[in-house]
This record gives C-alpha cells, structure tokens and sequence, in this order.
C-alpha cells in the first residue's frame, strides 16, 4: 500500500511539470440483503445474509502530445474484512497502461485496461462487480469520422517456465489468450457493429482449446420516438473431439414518447441440443458484463455457462419521481430453451418452459454532480422448474435487496 502511494505521488508530481494531468477519485459502498441470488435458490433451511462491499479507487489519468498514461489503484474489502488495527488490505491495479499517438487516427495503448465496447454483452469492463474487469493487453485503436476498428491481444503466463505451453490459470487470469477484432460505423439513423474474436483456454496442465465468436449488431432509429436494435452472435470450435456450435439472438425496440420510456425485447441463448452427437450447442459468455442482462439477480451466465440455455422475454421502463430521481423498473419472463437431460426428467418434474418471472425495481437519485444513490429490489417467482436449473425449493421466497452510495469527485485537474 505503501509504494502505491508513493508512486502516485511521483506520477503528480511528474506529469504536472509537462503534461495535462487529471486526479479523481471513486469511493462506492454497497449493502446487500441476500435471500437467494446468484449462488442458488433459497431453502427452508438457510438464512438470509447480509454484507457491505466496498470499492475506493484513485484514478490518474496524464497526456501530452503523443502519450496518455492512465493509472488506477484501488482497495476492495468486505466493511469488517479485516480487524480495526490491521496492516493488510485488499489493494490492487486496476488500470496501468500507456497509449502513443502515432497519428490522427492510431493509436496503441498496452498494459492492464478495461476492454469494453457496444452493450458489454461480449466485451464488458463489469462495474458492477468491485473489481471491475481489466485486460493485460495490446489494443490497437484506428478511428475517422465514421468508422472505428479497434484489435486486441492478449498473451497470459503466469512466470517464466521452461515450458511455454504450460499456464497454470488457478487464481490468474481466466484464459491463456484473446483475440479480438471490433468494427463500428454508421449514421444516426443506422448504425452497426461487428466483431470477432477467438479465446484459447486452458483445460488441463498444458492442454488448450480454442473457440471462436463472431456477432453482429444492427441499431435503427426508425423515429425520433422508436428505435430498434438486434444482436446475432455464432461460436465455432472443438473442445476435446466435440464441436461448438453456441449462437445468441436478442432484439430490442424502445419508444420514447412521454416521460415513460418503454422498451421490450426477447434474448434466446441456445443451450446443448440432446440430439446432436459430438456437437455442444451451449453458449459461451465469458468476458460480458452479464448483470445487465438476465435478470439482476445473477441467476443466469455470471459465473457459469448454463447447459440448457435460456429464452428471456422482459420489459423496461422507467419514470421520474422528481426533478433528479427517477424509477426504474424490469420485468422477465424466463423459459428454457433445451430441455434438462432424460435422468432429471424422470423425477417427475415437467424439465422444459416456463423457469420463472424476476421483478427488478431501483430508485436512482443524484444528489449532486459527484453524489449517486441507488436501492434496489428484485423478487423472484420460481417455478418447479428451476429447482431443476438451481439448487433450492420454488416455494420458500427469493429476494434481493441494495443500497449503494456513489461518490465521484475530481480533485485535480490541470494543463501545460
């Protein structure tokens, strides 16, 4: 802890001698009330939690002709983690990367760095999630005035070995490489965006396979009131004499008359065909800022890949309670969309449709320009179904509660 804050401090002090230099900081406390989210249904046998996670970053940002620096600190801990006299924390790097300015339109920036582009469905930077999500990558970024292609890479090794194809990914980064390719153009009226991108991943000590995603997204604005957007998403490769065949369809239409926004949509996640031998349907969505989507109570794609995949049908809406408050509100209805295997089918349990209905409900208040507070609440209905999807009993209550404070300020800011 203590050499980064030396090291910020040499950075300060550095940067305002020649560069524009800005130094803000994010402090953002959570409490959550958890009665079954994320991990599994609720049971009559557990009991409901409840926890405060915090995240404090120092954010340093410096530029001048030709380099721009960006480096973040940040302490992450659960209020209690450790004891009121102890030297240890939870402190680490978020961001810690260096971009050059080859010219008007290229730029390079390598080192540690969110990748996130488009609706994060695929490449997201996760700040929901304290830690957030950050890459150790080279990012090649070429831009005019209507089209962008940006193209990443990352190379993960975990020390120097003797061996270059052993990586052991136990509590480092998740994969041993990604490579990506992400085009975005258009008009006002329409706009698309492709990408591509190819994962290579470790399955046992030296062992790797590779699958490769490619998607395309489409936004019309058909109105100045209505507009239409979609998603189509393919993933291709063979795991261990098994083809993958994942692919992911969403569309998405938002009216905007009144002071009620209304948008609905359908996302249909495919999930492994029974009767497809050697072939695994089942989608892959690992680097995705996935609560946004789902339902914000994680049952679904945050830590795991479901096998039967998932059919969501929401609504969203949202309205003003006052001059900076506002409403909003999110209503799914999940379905599966294969059916669970033929031995759960035999307890007698219908294995295919109707999951369950999740209501998400947050107040969102901006007290100031640098203060945010939000609570939230979700309510899951579940059916009998899920019980065979999740751990748990349909009939006891799942819920979910949350406070948040967001403090974001700029302490310094300056140009040369």
């Amino acid at each position: 802890m203590k050499h980064l804050i030396y090291l910020s401090l040499f950075m300060i002090i550095c940067a305002k001698s020649y560069a524009q230099l800005s130094v803000s900081g994010q402090v953002r406390p959570r409490a959550e009330f958890y009665n079954g989210n994320n991990s599994g249904l609720s049971t009559e046998d557990n009991k409901p939690g409840f926890a405060i996670m915090q995240r404090t970053r120092l954010q340093l940002a410096f530029s001048n002709e030709n380099v721009i620096v960006h480096f973040t600190p940040q302490y992450i801990n659960f209020w209690g983690q450790y004891a009121e006299t102890s030297t240890q924390g939870a402190v680490s790097i978020y961001e810690a990367w260096a971009g050059y300015k080859f010219s008007e339109k290229f730029t390079l920036q390598f080192g540690r760095q969110p990748i996130s582009y488009g609706d994060q469905r695929f490449l997201g930077a996760l700040d929901w999630a304290a830690s957030g999500r950050a890459h150790d990558a080279f990012v090649g970024k070429w831009k005019t005035d209507k089209v962008s292609l940006d193209g990443g890479v990352t190379w993960n090794q975990v020390g120097f070995t003797n061996d270059i194809n052993t990586f052991n990914n136990t509590g480092a980064a998740s994969v041993k490489s990604l490579q990506y390719l992400w085009l975005s153009a258009g008009k006002e009226d329409f706009s698309y965006a492709g990408m591509v991108a190819n994962v290579v991943t470790e399955t046992d000590p030296g062992i790797y396979y590779a699958y490769t995603t490619i998607g395309v997204m489409p936004k019309v604005e058909l109105s100045d009131n209505f507009s239409l957007s979609a998603s189509g998403y393919f993933q291709f490769g063979k795991f261990k004499g098994t083809k993958l065949g994942g692919s992911l369809f969403s569309i998405e239409g938002t009216y905007k008359a009144g002071k009620m926004p209304l948008t609905a949509g359908a996302d249909i996640v495919s999930g492994d065909k029974e009767d497809t031998q050697g072939k695994n349907e089942t989608w892959k969505q690992q680097f995705g800022t996935n609560h946004k989507f789902y339902g914000y109570m994680d049952f679904f794609y945050v830590g795991e890949q479901p096998s039967m995949g998932l059919n969501d049908f929401y609504v969203k809406t949202s309205f003003a309670t006052g001059k900076k408050s506002k409403l909003i509100t999110h209503l799914h209805y999940f379905t599966a969309n294969q059916s669970f295997t033929d031995e759960i089918s035999d307890t007698g349990v219908s294995a295919s449709g109707y999951l369950g209905t999740e209501l998400d409900l947050i107040y969102n208040l901006n007290i100031s320009e640098e203060l945010n507070f939000k609570l939230g609440y979700s309510q899951l209905f579940a059916s009998e179904n899920f019980e065979l999807y999740k751990n748990g009993s349909s009939e006891t209550i799942n819920n979910w509660a949350w406070l948040q404070l967001n403090l974001n300020t700029s302490f310094l800011k300056s140009s040369k």
